[in-house]
């Protein structure tokens, strides 16, 4: 963000040019400090991707784009040292540029057939995608050890049933509105029925500005999972109205990530897939809950539960100097390669006054 001052006060001119002489020396060190912390914090995640062997970007085009950042780190680096701070502060800002589009990049390709980026809660952060990859690995050496479907009532075929397995229902309706949770026959994915919330005024005259808390909720029966398991939650989710008066929309949140974890919905939609898939970090039961937070309507269908045990890794010797197998879909022309070449050129510095 630039600020343009325009004036004749040659006194005014004066001041501001002192102020920002003050201000330049300690500007461009904590931009310099920025790029140096964050080509560390890239060049550590950039070497764990290459180790698992799980990403083509950070073997192909990590170390060139990790170069070039560095390069300009240096620059920044003897810029400040000859006090040049225009330049210092423009060389550390065109590296951490750098580093984002690299950070940009993995992610996407660790994200690229996720559902949300909540799915995974290794995906919320640059420096976890490691740990997502070596999650992603444990699911494939669980093949032998699945546990089927834990949520048998997910589907909301039979209300019965539900309340045997101790579904719990709430609703805190505020004064003019009415909330309800039904199964739905009119609108569902598959079956007979869905689960609808719903949460509406009684006069539209009298329709709530600001809501808090949720209106309706629903909360699965406790699950019983282990530690060290993976939990993969799916599902089919609709919005078949836009949910007003809390910006928390409707929400979908697991026991063990709680609300920093939860996904959110506020426009209307068609259905759409629910992915969510968590590590249990020790032996409990699992709880999701569904919560409709302001005016409107929203359906849930088709509740999946699948727990997933793998099986401890078999490591082998292996030749330090061999070449990591290609992943598939690895060629010449696939979206890793040459990344380099589709980086915006930066431009040249602006002449310093």
């Amino acid at each position: 963000t630039s600020m343009i001052i325009m004036t004749s006060d040659q006194c005014l001119i004066e001041k501001l040019k002192k102020k920002v002489a003050l201000l330049s020396r300690s500007s461009a060190e904590t931009c310099v400090q920025l790029s140096r912390a964050k080509l560390e914090r890239c060049e550590k995640t950039n070497a764990e991707l290459v180790q698992l062997g799980v990403s083509q970007i950070a073997r192909m085009d990590g170390p060139a784009i990790l170069k070039q950042a560095r390069d300009l780190a240096q620059q920044a680096e003897a810029a400040l040292s000859a006090q040049d701070f225009h330049a210092a502060r423009t060389h550390a800002r065109d590296s951490m540029q750098m580093l984002r589009i690299l950070q940009r990049s993995q992610w996407r390709e660790a994200t690229r057939t996720l559902s949300s980026a909540m799915t995974s809660p290794y995906t919320i952060a640059y420096s976890t995608l490691p740990d997502h990859w070596q999650m992603i690995s444990k699911i494939g050496r669980s093949g032998k050890n699945i546990e089927s479907n834990l949520l048998r009532s997910g589907d909301f075929e039979d209300i019965d049933t539900m309340v045997v397995e101790r579904w719990k229902h709430e609703q805190s309706a505020i004064e003019g509105t009415e909330a309800i949770a039904e199964l739905y026959p009119r609108d569902k994915k598959s079956g007979d029925f869905s689960l609808r919330l719903l949460a509406a005024p009684l006069s539209r005259q009298h329709m709530p500005a600001h809501i808090e808390g949720p209106l309706v909720k629903v909360t699965t029966p406790p699950l019983a999972v282990r530690s060290g398991q993976i939990v993969h939650v799916t599902g089919w989710v609709k919005v078949s109205s836009p949910i007003t008066g809390n910006p928390q929309g409707a929400t979908f949140q697991d026991s063990i990530m709680g609300p920093g974890g939860a996904l959110h919905w506020n426009t209307q939609s068609d259905w759409q897939k629910i992915d969510m898939i968590r590590e249990v970090p020790q032996s409990d039961n699992l709880i999701l809950t569904l919560s409709l937070n302001g005016m409107g309507s929203i359906l849930f269908d088709d509740l999946r539960v699948i727990a997933y045990t793998p099986e401890p890794k078999l490591y082998q010797q292996t030749n330090a100097a061999e070449t990591p197998p290609l992943l598939e879909s690895e060629n010449e022309n696939s979206d890793g390669f040459n990344l380099l070449k589709k980086l915006p050129k930066l431009g040249p510095f602006p002449e310093k006054e």
